[in-house]
């Protein structure tokens, strides 16, 4: 197999792979809540239903997201806090203003079973 041909199949996946990715979460307080990957990472972001304007509400990558209550403005998360070794932390976010809190001050834990 030529270089030229290897650059060029690395080019195609390269492209395939920057294709940002979505997923709806939830309606609450009249906001769709979803997930993407627009920005290279998983964040949660929100959709205004009456304006179309989406707002991004997590920064940094989250890992895990709880249900959607559509009477309560919180969304529930996890995220790594340890930077890439898998040890995550409860976080909180109000969809309302986009405040971004953590929950308690729990141990943290990891996703896989493994404390660390």
């Amino acid at each position: 197999m030529s270089t030229s041909s290897i650059t060029e199949k690395l080019k195609i996946l390269e492209e395939i792979i920057r294709v940002p990715r979505y997923g709806v979460v939830g309606v609450t307080q009249n906001k769709l809540v979803y997930v993407s990957t627009v920005e290279g990472v998983f964040d949660l972001w929100t959709l205004d239903l009456e304006t179309s304007k989406t707002v991004k509400v997590t920064s940094g990558g989250i890992h895990d997201v709880a249900d959607v209550k559509s009477s309560s403005p919180l969304v529930i998360y996890t995220k790594d806090v340890s930077g890439g070794k898998e040890l995550h932390q409860v976080f909180k976010v109000d969809v309302r203003e986009g405040k971004e809190l953590k929950v308690g001050d729990f141990k943290r834990f990891s996703p896989h079973g493994i404390s660390r």
